[in-house]
């Protein structure tokens, strides 16, 4: 995700907890991307972080 916005002026990450403030705090790292860990959440692991193109 930093590799692509380094190369993409018009992209900007977004903190997820933000848009999901009702959800489970601890399935977030700090940055706000969700991360899910199969041996923490007994769950498959899974990744997403939110983008926006910039105006």
């Amino acid at each position: 995700m930093d590799r692509f916005l380094s190369g993409s002026g018009d992209m900007v990450h977004m903190d997820m907890r933000e848009q999901f403030q009702d959800m489970r705090q601890d399935i977030f790292s700090d940055r706000g991307e969700l991360r899910l860990w199969p041996h923490r959440h007994d769950c498959d692991g899974f990744y997403a972080c939110l983008m926006e193109k910039k105006k």
